[in-house]
């Protein structure tokens, strides 16, 4: 992600900014599709998203692992508190859309 980051603005960093004229593209959020077909063809935005989206799921898958491995073994207390992390986790996502 950082070397995609760097290419980018070697690329697009000494343009200057045109506020008077805005232009939206399609949002790589919009589709996963979209997104695969952005990486597929080298798209500096849709690999630094995808970046971006990994730093979001490792925590959350591995809380998300946690908690199996402490059912498995048996250990209440730590699952839940992990429990508790984890729904902490989906209420700051949910937070986020409303």
């Amino acid at each position: 992600m950082l070397v995609r980051g760097v290419l980018y603005l070697v690329r697009y960093g000494v343009e200057p900014a045109n506020y008077q004229f805005f232009q939206g593209q399609p949002s790589v959020f919009d589709s996963p599709k979209l997104m695969i077909r952005g990486i597929l063809s080298g798209s500096h935005n849709s690999i630094i998203v995808f970046g971006l989206l990994l730093l979001i799921a490792i925590p959350i898958i591995r809380v998300t692992l946690s908690v199996f491995t402490f059912v498995r073994q048996g250990d209440f207390i730590y699952t839940v508190m992990t429990l508790l992390g984890i729904f902490g986790l989906i209420y700051s996502f949910m937070g986020a859309y409303y």
